[in-house]
């Protein structure tokens, strides 16, 4: 059964992880194709700004200015300094008008979102018969809004060729001609929000859907431990009630054979021994079956409230249980507070679960038994505290005593006996009397439980 669990919790491990990879690489392509449709978008958005009249003609006025220190360069009336300088101050002064005209031609397509862009030469070729000359731009170099262009999105990568006629050149037929590699970069602010929201239903279905695969896994992998651990408590629990009802029924069967001996039905002293065997034995049989019925979902304890001196009803349950184990070797510390307070109780049902944990600590104390009861009073509240020196109880197990037919020594180890119902019981009862149970212990050192019960106070 473990090693089946086992195989299956890996199985479902490997499948969860899979599915895991499949929902990243959903969203992930689908935020890819958005990011694509997204670009395509923005390129229409800036072909339709740029074929407007205004930014057509600001267009031709740069070119027309570029082309003319261009040939100045060409001609060698300008040198490279002189001609970037040039240029740079040109573009600079101008690019004040282009950033105002974009932005009217912006307003009026009403956008979602805000665009900045930028046209930016990158080279420069001059072609001649004897030589060709490039010139770099720098970084500076822009027509636009500004702002760094490698985190931006490129929309359009374009040559500018150009040949034109100058009196003034000495070149042959009087031809310039020039290529100018220019860059376009559109920047959107937020733009990765906003294909996030584009793809919004699709990545909060897959978030959700993996949410519910994760939760329906942990779901699935507790069942299946809670189903393990209950089928290994059913077996426990039958093994505990055949061992506990194995030697009252063996008793009684060595009892029944007995009556058939006549030497025992004559003589009055064995025939008292047998009988009284026999109804001491049919009422342990009884006690167990109770137990079971009692805790039963289907059978709600109720209980008797009465107002109790809690003093001298503790007192009364140490004493009787210091009675019925003046057979044995125990050594018995009590120190009960003579404080008179009064609770709302059920003084049988309270009795037993008092005797319950007096009885653990008699069942699970080493060879030395030593059992201490004290109680106080603190914060309206009227404290009983157990003590034992007995074997102890981890900390991962004490999580665990509470829990209906659970036992320390389980399967099959009947060195201690009981059902398992005994701290369930004392848990139920205390709990229906308002107040709480705690226990502290250390393995090899004993165990302290302690209850807290309200004190009920005089109106």
């Amino acid at each position: 059964m473990k090693k089946k669990l086992q195989i299956l919790i890996i199985v479902s491990i490997i499948v969860f992880l899979s599915l895991s990879i499949i929902q990243y690489s959903l969203i992930k392509n689908t935020f890819n194709l958005e990011q694509k449709i997204f670009k395509s978008e923005i390129e229409k958005i800036m072909t339709k700004i740029n074929k407007a009249k205004s930014l057509e003609n600001f267009e031709e006025r740069w070119k027309r200015k570029f082309s003319f220190y261009s040939e100045k360069y060409q001609i060698g009336k300008f040198s490279k300094e002189e001609y970037l300088d040039s240029l740079y101050q040109f573009t600079t002064k101008e690019n004040k008008v282009f950033v105002k005209l974009f932005d009217q031609e912006k307003k009026k397509i009403n956008l979602d979102y805000d665009i900045d862009f930028q046209m930016k030469p990158t080279l420069l070729i001059f072609i001649h018969p004897e030589k060709k000359d490039s010139i770099w731009f720098p970084e500076k170099f822009h027509i636009g809004n500004s702002f760094i262009a490698k985190n931006a999105l490129i929309v359009n990568n374009s040559i500018w060729k150009v040949e034109t006629s100058s009196d003034e050149t000495d070149i042959e037929n009087n031809k310039v001609s020039y290529e100018l590699f220019t860059a376009d970069y559109v920047k959107i602010k937020n733009k990765t929000w906003i294909i996030f929201q584009r793809m919004s239903f699709t990545f909060f279905f897959s978030i959700l859907l993996f949410i519910l695969i994760c939760s329906l896994f942990f779901y699935t992998v507790k069942s299946m431990i809670k189903q393990k651990d209950l089928l290994l408590l059913k077996t426990d629990f039958i093994n505990n009630i055949i061992h506990e009802f194995k030697t009252p029924l063996a008793t009684l069967k060595i009892a029944s054979k007995s009556l058939r001996n006549k030497k025992i039905v004559t003589n009055e002293i064995l025939l008292e021994n047998t009988l009284t065997t026999i109804e001491r034995q049919n009422i342990r049989l009884e006690k167990l079956l109770n137990q079971i019925v009692e805790i039963s979902p289907n059978n709600q304890i109720k209980l008797q409230f009465e107002k109790v001196e809690m003093s001298n009803f503790l007192k009364e349950i140490y004493q009787d249980f210091q009675l019925s184990c003046s057979q044995k070797e125990i050594n018995f510390l009590e120190n009960i507070s003579d404080e008179k307070v009064n609770c709302s109780i059920d003084k049988v049902h309270l009795t037993i679960a008092i005797q319950n944990l007096l009885d653990n600590a008699i069942k699970y104390s080493k060879d030395e038994i030593k059992v201490e009861v004290n109680s106080y009073v603190k914060d309206n509240f009227y404290h009983i505290k157990i003590k034992d020196s007995g074997i102890g109880i981890s900390s991962k197990k004490q999580k665990e005593i509470f829990k209906k037919f659970y036992r320390v020594a389980s399967g099959n180890i009947h060195n201690v006996k009981g059902l398992g119902l005994g701290l369930f019981y004392t848990k139920q009862i205390i709990e229906q009397h308002h107040g709480e149970i705690f226990v502290k212990s250390e393995l090899g050192k004993g165990t302290v439980f302690n209850i807290k019960l309200p004190i009920e106070n005089e109106k």
